[in-house]
């Protein structure tokens, strides 16, 4: 007597399970997989309705998905400078898949995740010792519009003394006050030094102005807070050919990342739409346009 074979079963745990009836997930299915997109009333209702809320996105200028390649440079900035896979996965409240597929080339990504990595900032593990130039351009900045360094120790929960070695050339710093001080920072440029006495102010301001500390304003238009390598001397002196296009490239290069039209960044930044025009296919890959040579 033979024996009738069962039909091989499909092997658990090898899918997630599908999304709920009534998603635009259930309707668009998993192409890749071979898995088709479900045709029920309410999982079709739902797909049209994601793809016309995508179609008005992207007709506004705010498209949900949005180019990966800025979000992988600022993960690499933020992965050189020390701070650990899992600390970006925190601040930016995402998964490390999220990480790992932006970084292994993937084209496109959400918006909001994009947004949330974007807006990450490099904070060392509390154990760890950096480079104290950061924290010290903050003391300076914020003694640079009044706050004395009582003010910050207390808002900051770091010894004056500390604050005192830092300021006067520690070399190093730990992680947990780098954090504390950038946090104090972040809160304190948004206030004024309100409650203080007017003589300790004044005070703090003159020692900044007599020893050319930059106050908050202009870190916040120049950057490189926490680049040791950066001089804020040599902002002041003028900027040769090659720098000024240096910088030109920089400034369209952020704005693009934004999906700016190329008229917008050309009027922004004053400049012609050819240059704009120019710059951006540079930066999509295209051929490099040829520059004379400087004189010499």
């Amino acid at each position: 007597m033979t024996t009738a074979s069962r039909p091989n079963r499909p092997t658990r745990g090898k899918r997630s399970p599908l999304p709920q009836h009534g998603t635009a997930a259930r309707g668009t299915g998993r192409p890749g997989q071979g898995i088709p997109g479900c045709k029920c009333q309410p999982c079709r209702n739902a797909k049209v309705k994601a793809d016309a809320l995508r179609a008005l996105a992207n007709m506004s200028g705010r498209p949900v998905r949005v180019p990966a390649s800025p979000v992988a440079e600022h993960i690499r900035s933020l992965l050189d400078a020390g701070m650990g896979w899992t600390r970006i996965c925190r601040a930016a409240h995402c998964s490390s898949c999220t990480i790992s597929r932006v970084l292994n080339g993937q084209e496109l990504m959400r918006r909001t995740a994009a947004e949330r990595i974007l807006a990450v900032k490099y904070r060392p593990a509390p154990g760890r010792t950096v480079n104290a130039t950061g924290t010290r351009r903050r003391i300076q900045a914020l003694m640079a519009i009044g706050y004395p360094i009582s003010s910050l120790a207390e808002e900051s929960g770091v010894d004056y003394s500390v604050l005192f070695d830092v300021l006067n050339g520690a070399a190093r710093v730990r992680g947990m006050t780098y954090d504390r001080v950038a946090a104090a920072y972040d809160w304190l440029i948004e206030q004024q030094p309100t409650g203080l006495r007017s003589a300790a102010v004044t005070v703090t301001k003159q020692r900044a102005r007599r020893e050319g500390w930059r106050d908050p304003q202009w870190w916040e238009d120049m950057g490189d807070i926490d680049d040791p390598t950066f001089e804020p001397s040599d902002v002041d002196r003028e900027l040769n050919r090659d720098e000024l296009a240096a910088l030109r490239r920089s400034e369209i290069e952020h704005l693009a990342r934004f999906n700016l039209s190329n008229h917008e960044i050309a009027a922004r930044l004053d400049i012609s739409v050819s240059t704009v025009n120019a710059i951006v296919r540079e930066l999509h890959g295209h051929q490099k346009r040829p520059r004379k040579p400087t004189a010499a």
